[in-house]
């Protein structure tokens, strides 16, 4: 059986909404070689991911994440307006409001 390699060029890659699924794809994705632009709306949680910090416990995630960002694979941004003309493709994460009404 062959390894998993990463047969695609260097993409550069917006993700709007740095939580559970946002941070993780942002992490995994510069692993891979891609250029990532973290975009986040909380000035507070700016600062710490742009230290290299998790937002939230995932095991192994806040040393991945902390050497991409020391590598400059990942930076972190408030707004996509001063990122746009720089990214190859956009993916968003939703916000989680409210609970879901399934899980009540």
């Amino acid at each position: 059986m062959q390894p998993i390699t990463n047969s695609l060029k260097e993409t550069s890659v917006a993700i709007v909404g740095l939580g559970y699924v946002g941070a993780v794809s942002a992490a995994c994705l510069a692993r891979l070689g891609h250029r990532v632009y973290g975009i986040e709306r909380e000035p507070v949680k700016v600062e710490r991911l742009r230290a290299g910090f998790a937002p939230f416990h995932e095991p192994g995630l806040e040393p991945e994440l902390k050497t991409q960002v020391d590598d400059g694979r990942v930076t972190i941004h408030e707004h996509l307006s001063d990122i746009i003309g720089e990214v190859d493709i956009v993916l968003s994460s939703p916000r989680r409001s409210a609970p879901m009404s399934c899980c009540r």
